[in-house]
């Protein structure tokens, strides 16, 4: 496995990560010891002595003294997660909301967090600092922004190419760091990569997401149309075209999602001809994901001719896609519904409800509630909801206990009664 080089900012990062844990501490202790009781002002001493247990317990005995002291309630959450004490941090902190009238402890719930996924980056599981990193990631918890650019020097690729990917914006090493990443050999670590650049940085990537079209992973290739699908350029129409004949469903579905999010008009004359058979292909792919995606294309092309046959196609899903796509009659796409409401597979019926409004229209809740078609219509959707729930052999059996099942589907169902 090929790993990142040292990230020559390291140190830089470690000697930060260390003045900001003096700076947290010494703040602290300056608070505290400027207004807290003589217990929490030792619970703190020892704390940043390192001795947990006696933290604790000099933390109980300010509590013992004035239970509503919310210092030292905080020093006995901070010294049970020390400990590492999972169940007793939170009956802990459980205590010192309840001492808060019920209310959350800002502060503390981030340190807490911080310190969590602080220890999830030191780890020995590798799925843990994966896991850490994109917790740290989606939360923006930009005090453990130097923790996770340390990562970008593990052992392991993964981890190199998802703290990258994480801190890319915030840190220069980390463009170097992604560059290495997508010439590992591990798969995951450049689909990783990949994905990073284009969630990112898609525009200024366009390059390495092209060269990831072709590589031999298919989860790789898929995640790179995926991220050039999003940038719409009709100069990746042949791109597309070429991966929309992959050996891999995904990959062929990926591709000609990127042909349906083209802008269809700034396409040339040569170009919409030479998708008609890519289309005529797709259409007759086994797979079911290809076959959407050329549902999609089909729309985006206005190929009305190539979706009108699948209205009856075999696979629901396809039909629903077509129909959803033709803006049908209610007539005809109420067949596709009534198909789909009828079928005995509680997926075909959930599948159903949950596009119902998408494939009869926008104006079918107002017709529903048009004078003299408000009964009938409502009669439908208490139908469909005892189909989604029962199948069609139980429909007219009350829907369950007290009609609950059934009042329950039309909140699925949507609008009517």
């Amino acid at each position: 496995m090929q790993n990142a080089p040292a990230a020559p900012a390291n140190l830089r990062y470690k000697n930060r990560m260390r003045m900001r844990k003096r700076w947290l501490g010494a703040g602290m202790s300056l608070y505290l010891l400027g207004c807290a009781s003589g217990a929490t002002k030792q619970s703190v001493s020892l704390y940043e002595s390192g001795d947990y247990r006696g933290a604790r317990a000099a933390a109980e005995r300010g509590l013992a003294t004035a239970p509503d002291d919310e210092d030292a309630s905080r020093m006995h959450v901070r010294a049970q997660l020390a400990l590492g004490d999972g169940a007793e941090v939170a009956r802990s902190y459980h205590r010192h909301k309840l001492a808060r009238a019920g209310n959350d402890d800002a502060a503390l719930v981030l340190e807490l967090a911080e310190a969590t996924l602080g220890q999830g980056l030191r780890s020995p599981s590798t799925a843990l600092r994966l896991a850490s990193i994109r917790a740290v990631e989606e939360s923006e918890l930009r005090g453990l922004a130097d923790a996770v650019a340390e990562r970008m020097t593990d052992p392991d690729d993964r981890v190199v190419a998802t703290a990258a990917a994480a801190v890319l914006r915030g840190y220069p090493d980390a463009v170097e760091a992604l560059d290495d990443m997508l010439r590992s050999e591990d798969e995951e670590a450049r689909r990783i990569a990949l994905d990073g650049l284009g969630r990112k940085v898609a525009k200024h990537a366009r390059a390495e997401l092209t060269a990831g079209a072709a590589d031999p992973d298919p989860s790789v290739r898929r995640t790179a149309l995926r991220h050039l699908a999003s940038l719409r350029d009709p100069s990746h129409a042949a791109l597309f075209q070429q991966r929309a004949r992959d050996r891999d469903a995904g990959v062929r579905a990926a591709a000609l999602h990127g042909l349906a999010a083209l802008d269809v008009p700034r396409l040339g004359a040569q170009t919409r001809a030479e998708l008609a058979p890519v289309l005529a292909a797709a259409l007759r792919d086994p797979a079911l994901p290809a076959r959407l995606a050329a549902v999609a294309l089909a729309a985006a092309l206005g190929a009305r001719a190539a979706l009108e046959p699948l209205l009856v196609d075999p696979d629901l899903t396809v039909a629903l896609g077509a129909a959803r796509a033709l803006g049908a009659s209610e007539a005809v796409a109420g067949q596709v519904v009534a198909r789909g409401l009828a079928s005995s597979r509680w997926t075909d019926r959930a599948a159903t409800l949950n596009q119902l409004g998408a494939v009869l229209g926008a104006a079918a809740p107002a017709r529903a509630r048009a004078p003299g078609r408000s009964s009938a219509r409502g009669a439908a959707r208490r139908g469909a909801g005892a189909r989604l729930f029962w199948g069609p052999g139980r429909a007219g059996r009350g829907g369950g206990r007290g009609g609950g099942g059934r009042r329950a589907a039309l909140v699925l169902a949507g609008r009517g009664r």
